[in-house]
């Protein structure tokens, strides 16, 4: 793929009438986002279902090599393949998505809490009506759905980790201030139940 992108792009700067690519990316907290790929690829981590409790997914967070691919992406992949630097330009935060266009590629980027309405988001960028669109590939219909669902609830970081992820490039980018604060909030703040919650942390699933 990456060579089809090359050649495009060469042919291209020669001339050659070739249609912009149509590219489509989304983007989401990025802890939220790292415990929902763990659990896609749990078996990278731990040896079976049954061990990816809040401890395990905690430790697999705060490995150092975690999010450095996550925080690079854009510039790894948009601006090397396409030429399009997102950061150059102010993220419209009330409106949650962006479109970004040179004489090669036009793509779409839209946050996560934007989903529901991506078929209209599609239609601006593709100038083609979009019919409503199905979201197939959800956490809670996973043979894994009650423990993710548990660990999302009960998973709490350092502070002082959740504000230097929260701090990066892509989260100041497409996240307010408050926006971040809210999430440092989230992933740090005790929960009403936090006895039985230490207590279940290390179990696969609850009782």
């Amino acid at each position: 793929m990456s060579r089809v992108v090359r050649l495009r792009r060469f042919l291209c700067l020669c001339g050659c009438r070739i249609p912009k690519l149509e590219v489509i990316t989304g983007v989401r907290e990025l802890i939220s986002l790292m415990v929902a790929s763990i659990f896609e690829n749990y078996l990278y981590f731990v040896p079976n279902l049954e061990s990816m409790t809040v401890n395990a997914c905690r430790a697999a967070l705060l490995h150092p090599k975690t999010f450095k691919t996550l925080n690079d992406w854009f510039d790894l992949e948009l601006k090397s393949f396409l030429g399009i630097d997102v950061f150059k330009t102010r993220f419209p935060y009330k409106e949650r998505y962006a479109i970004y266009e040179n004489r090669f590629a036009r793509v779409l980027v839209y946050r996560y809490d934007a989903l529901p309405w991506l078929s209209v988001l599609l239609s601006e960028c593709l100038a083609h009506a979009i019919p409503e669109l199905v979201n197939c590939n959800l956490g809670e219909s996973k043979p894994y759905a009650q423990q993710y669902r548990f660990v999302k609830e009960n998973l709490r970081l350092p502070a002082d980790a959740v504000a230097g992820l929260h701090d990066c490039k892509i989260m100041r980018h497409f996240y307010s201030d408050e926006e971040r604060h809210s999430w440092w909030a989230r992933w740090t703040a005790p929960r009403a139940d936090a006895g039985r919650s230490r207590a279940l942390a290390g179990v696969a699933t609850p009782a």
